[in-house]
Parts: C-alpha cells; sequence; structure tokens
C-alpha cells in the first residue's frame, strides 16, 4: 500500500555509480532526486550490521531533505575470515573505491589464514539490505543474500558477459555479475524479466562455465534483475 503512494524519493548515497544503479532500477513514474540535487554528506556508518547501516542512511537523508529515502548497505562475508570483510567491505577498496584493490587485499588474508585454500572451497555471499524511510519515520528494510564461493582467481569475464547483452536491445533488465566462485554456477532472475532474456542467459551462462548448478527467482529486489555469479 505504502509503495503505490511514493511519487518521488531521495536516492541516499554520494556513490554516483550506485545512484544510478539505483535509478535504473525504481519505475520511470517515480520522480528521483540525489546528491545532484542536494549537497549533503554521508553520515558515519556507526552500525555492527548491515541492517542498522542501511537504516541509518536512509534516516539521514531522509530527515535531511525531508523526502522518502532509499537507501541500502552492501558486502561480501567469507566465512573462514570470520565473515569479513562484512560491513567493512567498502573500507577495503580505499578511499578511491578500487574494488580491484578489496579483491587483493582478500586473497592475501586467505592466503594468511590458510596457504592451502585454493584447494577448498571457500564459502562466501553477498548481501545487501535496503531500507525505504519515510518523514513520518515509517521504514521498511528487505535483506537478500546471494550464496556462492569465492574464485580461485578474480575472473575479468564482467565485461564480457555484460557485452553479451548489448544485442538484446532497449530492456529494462539489469545484469549483475559477482566475482564469486565458479562463473555462471549461479543465476538469479527476477520475476519480471522477459522469458526470451532469461532464456539469452542461462544460454552464456553454460557458454562461459561448466554449466549451471542453481537457477532461482529473486524476490528481494527489483523484478528486473538479473545475477550471474
Amino acid at each position: 500500500m505504502l509503495q503505490k503512494k511514493i511519487k518521488e524519493i531521495f536516492i541516499g548515497s554520494n556513490n554516483q555509480g550506485k545512484i544510478k544503479e539505483i535509478a535504473d532500477l525504481l519505475p520511470k513514474n517515480i520522480k528521483i532526486f540525489s546528491n545532484l540535487d542536494f549537497n549533503i554528506s554521508s553520515p558515519k556508518e556507526t552500525g555492527k550490521t548491515f541492517q542498522q547501516n542501511s537504516l541509518l542512511k536512509a534516516r539521514y537523508f531522509s530527515k535531511k531533505t525531508k523526502k522518502i529515502c532509499l537507501s541500502d548497505d552492501s558486502g561480501i562475508e567469507v566465512d573462514i575470515l570470520n565473515k569479513a570483510p562484512g560491513i567493512y567491505s567498502a573500507d577495503w577498496a580505499g578511499r578511491k573505491k578500487n574494488f580491484n584493490l578489496a579483491i587483493k587485499k582478500l586473497y592475501k588474508k586467505l592466503l594468511n589464514k590458510d596457504k592451502n585454500w585454493k584447494n577448498k572451497k571457500i564459502e562466501a555471499r553477498f548481501i545487501c539490505v535496503l531500507t525505504i524511510y519515510w518523514p513520518n519515520r515509517k521504514f521498511i528494510s528487505k535483506m537478500g543474500k546471494v550464496e556462492g564461493y569465492i574464485s580461485k582467481k578474480f575472473r575479468k569475464q564482467r565485461k564480457t558477459i555484460s557485452k553479451e547483452f548489448t544485442a538484446l536491445g532497449n530492456s529494462r533488465a539489469a545484469l549483475r555479475v559477482y566475482p564469486m566462485g565458479e562463473t555462471s554456477k549461479v543465476i538469479a532472475i527476477g520475476k519480471c524479466v522477459p522469458v526470451h532474456i532469461a532464456q539469452h542467459v542461462i544460454k552464456k551462462a553454460i557458454e562461459y562455465s561448466t554449466g549451471v548448478e542453481s537457477l532461482v527467482q529473486q524476490q528481494f529486489v527489483h523484478g528486473h534483475w538479473i545475477g550471474v555469479g
């Protein structure tokens, strides 16, 4: 019921890439505001969980703008590292948010923890919590998880896979490729993704890997979403 009343929303982030990703997934009839329209510094993320930080940011930006706000907090948990980096995933990327640096740091920590880690299945998951916060203090938070394993090396097929979708034309389906586990072992397809696109994803996933082990329909994010990882 609350979603039907939303006509405009503020995306609570100073990460321009993240703002664009979220904006692309929102219905086109919603007017979107961001820090391109305001000049608000990000709050300190003092929460101990993804849920706390997501709510903290959404509430902060909503109070500053007097608007409905959507914020997220996300990261990767690696079991053998006591679920690190977790909420500190972005910190591992440094001030310039260089996630290649974060990946190198992850591999270094894995090597320090277990020199034989490449011969094992290192369980991990990507977690994202989205919170939408109203000026009247009502809010809704949803968590999504994508389970997998850490790859033995960083795979640079992300761009290659993404290019395969240029031939599909002007589609609202958004592709997310995660360097997690064996490439394309798990595919998550949103409930609104057209059948011909879903079929294309499965076909290409099989081409890029030895097969697909899991095919799931994701309910925790926008319906026009595809995850490959």
